[in-house]
């Protein structure tokens, strides 16, 4: 019951907070899609790992530009959803844009306070198959405070095929 009331509060919230993507208007995930992937936090989801950094180990904001400007695929919704305990995870929707299937991808995301201040960022690692043209969502729990925002782009993508690509 506990799990079921944690999966519909994310949900909801997950449908009613987005990141902020320029360029881009989120699309509404549908309800199953979406409990689907708060169920996968709230059960701490194995295929996934994410790795906390301090905001100066890199320009994560010069990557994510050029991230946005050379990936072959599509983040095309990024949101931070907090459970009833208080715990925050960031939950990213991925569009598979290219004509090989996706074995593995590394997103990078950037966490912001509620008046926009970079906070500091992470990345994790979801090594889960995605079609060409198809779209999954993926999720890692994130150590933010009440009212961040968070955005997102692809840093690494490792094909089926053994093939990659990485923002440089």
């Amino acid at each position: 019951m506990t799990k079921t009331f944690t999966a519909i509060l994310l949900a909801s919230f997950y449908l009613f907070y987005s990141c902020k993507q320029s360029e881009q208007k989120a699309t509404a995930v549908p309800a199953v899609d979406t409990a689907h992937i708060t169920a996968k936090v709230a059960k701490k989801d194995t295929d996934t790992v994410a790795v906390q950094h301090p905001k100066y180990v890199v320009n994560v904001e010069a990557l994510y530009l050029k991230s946005r400007r050379t990936c072959p695929a599509t983040i095309r919704k990024c949101s931070v959803v907090t459970d009833i305990s208080g715990s925050r995870a960031i939950i990213v929707n991925l569009q598979n844009t290219t004509d090989k299937k996706i074995g593995a991808v590394k997103v990078w995301w950037i966490v912001y306070n509620k008046s926009g201040k970079m906070v500091g960022n992470s990345n994790g690692m979801a090594k889960k198959a995605l079609a060409r043209g198809k779209s999954a969502s993926y999720s890692w729990a994130i150590n933010a405070n009440k009212n961040s925002t968070a955005k997102a782009f692809v840093y690494i993508i490792r094909y089926g095929d053994g093939s990659s690509w990485k923002v440089d």
